[in-house]
């Protein structure tokens, strides 16, 4: 590839008050690969001579340039392809080229096979070639953008003037003709009865672009009419021959119009020269799909440059695109009901797994003792205690549980302790009374401090999804790929009223932000949420888990980093899911059936892309109200704990299948200016989606917990494949009424036992002491009890 600059920044003369702003990628002028084209002949010319007119196949990965000069071993039409979609910096060498108007039009005269602009139909079926003449032939194409096997109809216009130079609408049932004769430039909008059929057009308006754009020198050619994707902006690009075509003095006039490809509605907004940096000589322009890119068509060096601009359509006033502005409010409104009910709904499988756990009423105890002889009563103690544990240091360590739990909040228990000596057996019998008493004569005084039902957490997630653009027909984006990315935080507590029966509320911030595929405009969206949910068994058997939330949401709609337009919104959401108790396998696998509704309330606002530039159009949207839901059904699963040195992991997660039957939505908006109300219809994504999810919680010794969940969305259609990708992370701390129970005999010091309890309780350390001195003739033993906290 033969390249001319690098990389500058080019600040476009206006005559609007704002300057747009354009950044030169590269220019280029391929070479010939020296194969063999689609007619049999071998390639051995570069891409351009004399070029004027550019297209691109619809997924942007071939690009197709006509050529003035045919003599010779030259042809009129060359293309290249790019390994990525309308970057010209990935273009490779020729490798196909055609002369269709010589070859199957069988045209000889040397301007009736100049081409002077090319066009595909939105299915690429269909070729247009204008020449010199002032004519347009349409050619059929046996493959989509393929030049192999192109046939010819006697598909072709009457002389229209001058250089044939011209745009379809997106239906094919509008051909604009910019007529560019020097002092009588005019755009001629002609309908045809049936799409692309250029047999039969008829002329319903014209436009003089000498009043319109101020043309009045001898000078001005015009050389190129284009239109955004919606057919709502239009673009003349007119060729100054001033001081033997100095470029200095072409220039690109902007249009708004009112109607989708109706000249009759068009406006001036204002105009740009193109420098000199930029082409010498302009004899084309065209946009990439997204209007992101502009390429200039440089017939004084034979290159094509090609320039991001600053925003789409971006060459006088930044052009807003409220079909993908509609289609992100929608989704990031859905996302963030999907993502308050799944933290919720982790929530609810935490619970699951610990509802049944007493670890925090159980009373771990520690024997301790060097002499053999009581070891071996030890061994002797399983049937007579609650449960003998692991084997510790010279001795067991014996489980002693709780007495009861709904009646005595300070945790009584119930030794089991027997040993054959009688005195020990005394002493240990008389124990728990001990305990108790002083339990009793505490009960009133630390009241006000025990410890409160409710239990408290909390989340972190990111998600990040990508979406492909959506189309109204091939080559027609409705909407632009986008990827949005939103964090949240959730605050929540919940508390067991009975058996199975649980509440509890959360609340949950998020920003959110979509970011269009390669354009400047984004939207975001700040969410504040309030949920309140509840867990409630069923007569025969089951449960159900419910959530029920409400949702402030606030839209910013930005362009070059400034807001253009700020929108507020309501979201009102329930969801349920049915439960079964039966768990099957080793993964104790559950079904579950969820469904999900909303109600979401927009308001009305002001997109003022004025803001940007003061020539551009402000839009004006109508509120909305519209609902969405789904319905998903799948299994999920909890494994049982795993112990490991540092402490316990659970592995959690599910597979379901989602339908969304959520409804299409359709927006209103207007133009600034205009009466002409303007209608979009949102439709979902996908309608059968899969939704996978997988996570684990460690819980380690020292209480601390972590908890990390990947969980993906995606959808099936095969037309709009996109997904979702979510991460939540937990980190946390149990905390415990720490309980220590130890009883430490030593042979060696008069056979002295000593025993200990000790209970943390809101902070408030309750400390147990007691001594004996065993086997001695008048047993020696005392007890003291001790209360202490840090403040």
């Amino acid at each position: 590839l033969f390249f001319l600059i690098a990389s500058i920044i080019v600040f476009l003369e206006t005559t609007a008050k704002a300057q747009a702003t354009l950044t030169h990628d590269i220019s280029i002028r391929p070479l010939a690969s020296f194969t063999t084209d689609s007619e049999g002949d071998r390639i051995a010319n570069d891409a351009f001579e004399d070029p004027t007119g550019l297209a691109f196949s619809n997924d942007g990965r071939k690009v197709f340039v006509t050529n003035k000069y045919v003599t010779g071993i030259h042809k009129c039409l060359k293309m290249m392809t790019l390994s990525t979609p309308y970057d010209l910096r990935t273009a490779s060498l020729v490798v196909d080229q055609a002369d269709p108007l010589e070859t199957k039009a069988l045209l000889t005269g040397i301007n009736d096979i100049k081409c002077t602009d090319i066009k595909f139909s939105k299915d690429g079926l269909k070729l247009f070639l204008g020449n010199t003449t002032g004519k347009i032939h349409g050619f059929e194409l046996a493959e989509p953008f393929e030049l192999k096997g192109l046939t010819y109809s006697s598909n072709v216009t009457s002389d229209l003037g001058g250089d044939a130079t011209f745009s379809f609408s997106n239906d094919g049932k509008k051909l604009i003709y910019l007529d560019g004769t020097r002092e009588g430039q005019h755009i001629d909008e002609y309908s045809l009865s049936t799409a692309y059929d250029l047999t039969s057009i008829t002329l319903v308006n014209t436009t003089d672009l000498r009043t319109t754009a101020n043309l009045s020198s001898g000078q001005d050619h015009g050389m190129a009419v284009e239109f955004s994707q919606d057919g709502m902006t239009m673009f003349v690009l007119i060729n100054d021959d001033t001081n033997n075509n100095n470029t200095s003095l072409d220039s690109v006039f902007q249009f708004s119009l009112t109607t989708s490809f109706s000249t009759s509605t068009a406006t001036m907004i204002g105009s740009i020269t193109l420098p000199g940096k930029l082409s010498l000589r302009t004899y084309g322009i065209a946009f990439s799909g997204m209007g992101d890119k502009l390429y200039i068509i440089n017939d004084g060096a034979d290159v094509v440059t090609q320039v991001s601009l600053s925003c789409n359509y971006g060459l006088v006033a930044c052009v807003s695109d409220p079909r993908s502005s509609l289609g992100t409010q929608v989704q990031l409104a859905k996302n963030n009901i999907s993502m308050n009910t799944s933290i919720i709904f982790k929530r609810f499988e935490w619970i699951k797994r610990n509802k049944n756990s007493n670890n925090l009423n159980n009373l771990t105890a520690s024997i301790t003792s060097d002499n053999p002889l009581l070891n071996y009563w030890v061994k002797k103690f399983p049937d007579k205690l609650l449960s003998v544990n692991e084997k510790v240091k010279d001795g067991h360590s014996i489980t002693i549980g709780p007495k009861d739990i709904n009646n005595n909040k300070l945790d009584n228990f119930t030794t089991a302790i027997k040993l054959d000596n009688p005195l020990l057996n005394s002493w240990m019998d008389k124990l728990p009374e001990t305990i108790t008493a002083y339990q009793v004569a505490l009960k009133e005084k630390f009241s006000k401090n025990k410890k409160s039902d409710w239990l408290y957490w909390s989340f972190g997630d990111l998600t990040i999804g990508s979406y492909n653009g959506k189309s109204g027909g091939p080559g027609i984006n409705l909407e632009k790929p986008k990827d949005i990315r939103t964090s949240g935080l959730t605050f929540g507590a919940d508390k067991k009223n009975s058996k199975n029966n649980y509440t509890g509320y959360a609340i949950r911030y998020a920003d959110g932000k979509s970011k269009f595929a390669a354009s400047d405009p984004s939207t975001t969206m700040a969410s504040l949420t309030l949920s309140y949910y509840l867990i409630t068994p069923l007569k025969d058997s089951g449960y159900t888990n419910t959530v029920v939330g409400l949702s402030s949401l606030k839209y910013d709609l930005k362009t070059g980093g400034v807001v253009t337009g700020q929108r507020n919104g309501k979201q009102l959401f329930t969801s349920i899911d049915f439960r079964s108790d039966s768990e099957y396998g080793k993964f104790n696998l559950t079904p579950s059936l969820k469904i999900k509704h909303a109600l979401t309330s927009l308001s009305d606002f002001t997109e003022f892309m004025t803001n940007t530039s003061s020539a551009a159009t402000n839009v004006i949207y109508e509120k909305e109200t519209f609902q969405t839901g789904d319905l998903a059904t799948g299994f999920l699963f909890n494994s049982d704990p795993v112990k490991h040195s540092t402490g316990t992991v659970f592995h959690n997660g599910g597979l379901e299948f989602v339908y969304d039957y959520s409804p299409d939505i359709t927006f209103e908006y207007s133009y600034a200016g205009s009466s002409n109300a303007q209608q979009y219809t949102v439709e979902k994504y996908s309608q059968k989606n899969i939704r996978a999810n997988y996570g684990y919680e460690n819980v380690y010794n020292n209480n601390f917990t972590l908890s990390l969940n990947y969980e993906r969305f995606q959808h099936l259609d095969s037309d709009k494949f996109s997904h979702t990708d979510s991460f939540l992370i937990k980190v946390g701390h149990i905390s415990e009424e720490d309980t220590q129970f130890a009883f430490d005999f030593d042979p060696l010091s008069n056979n002295s036992a000593k025993l200990s309890y000790t209970k943390n309780i809101n902070n408030f350390n309750l400390k147990l002491n007691s001594n004996m001195d065993l086997f001695t003739q008048s047993s020696d033993y005392g007890a003291n009890l001790e209360i202490s906290s840090k403040f």
